[in-house]
């Protein structure tokens, strides 16, 4: 897309109206029944539509000259199928980058010794990975029907979906909840176990970047799937979010509550680079 004059300007305004956009539908499909989630995510697509439609005819150049993007060169992939069989893991299906498999292969070959910077590097890598989609996630459907199964009680088939998201992406806070939930309901306590470390690592990965006490100190998520998981999985409700635009980024300001003191806090979030990862993918 060739931007105008004022690209800038409508760089921002685009920022502003899907940021905005994004976390509002967010709150309201996580807040809805499961009956009605995906009633509101179909209206949610169709107001992405006009907005986008909007936004961009608004802001678009009379230019007809677009210049066209040279081909970039995909990266192999240096995993084999047999590398993963051997570690217990599935080959992930997302097209994803060499850096990505790399600490991927690097994480699933330490276990148990892995340390919380491996976790932080895979999940950096997964960012900048042909496969990230900072606001749609590909895996989001296989979440939703994995909790669907889960709360229906039927582990192998919750196993089957949660699966097939951590084959998309290893990172996702809601896959290997869900796989460590189901499989230790099916007794697969060996599959239960890893799951649980993966999970266990990555929460402690996202501590690793900070507190949440401030924008200083606010933790680094890449998604909203994440920055939501991270919090209810530490047992907290959702109360409200603000978008901030800091002098050092893009932050979520997250009013959150225990439910059983009901006190109340505010955590702060870093989302900078989801935020200008969602603007680049318009622009191109």
């Amino acid at each position: 897309m060739n931007l105008g004059p004022n690209s800038e300007l409508c760089t921002n305004l685009m920022g502003l109206v899907l940021s905005g956009f994004f976390n509002s539908s967010a709150f309201i499909i996580a807040n809805d029944s499961p009956q009605k989630r995906w009633q509101s995510k179909g209206m949610i697509m169709r107001i992405l539509r006009l907005l986008f439609v909007f936004v961009v005819t608004g802001c678009a150049s009379t230019d007809k000259k677009t210049a066209e993007a040279p081909a970039e060169t995909k990266q192999e992939t240096i995993l084999s199928e047999a590398v993963f069989a051997k570690e217990g893991a599935q080959l992930p299906k997302a097209t994803v980058t060499k850096p990505y498999m790399v600490e991927l292969e690097n994480l699933l070959r330490k276990g148990v010794a892995a340390s919380a910077e491996d976790y932080q590097r895979l999940r950096v890598s997964y960012a900048h990975s042909d496969g990230y989609q900072p606001y749609l996630n590909p895996e989001y459907a296989y979440i939703e029907s994995a909790f669907a199964s889960m709360n229906e009680e039927n582990w192998s088939q919750c196993v089957g979906y949660a699966s097939r998201a951590i084959d998309v992406n290893y990172t996702n806070l809601n896959g290997q909840y869900l796989s460590m939930v189901c499989n230790f309901e099916l007794g697969n306590v060996g599959l239960g176990e890893q799951h649980k470390l993966a999970l266990d690592g990555f929460i402690e990965a996202i501590w690793s970047t900070g507190d949440g006490k401030s924008e200083t100190t606010a933790f680094h998520t890449y998604t909203t799937d994440e920055l939501r998981a991270f919090i209810h999985l530490h047992g907290l409700e959702i109360i409200s979010q603000s978008l901030l635009h800091g002098d050092n980024g893009v932050y979520d300001l997250m009013d959150v509550k225990n439910p059983e003191t009901n006190e109340q806090t505010e955590l702060y979030f870093n989302i900078t680079h989801q935020f200008s990862s969602g603007l680049a993918g318009l622009e191109d």
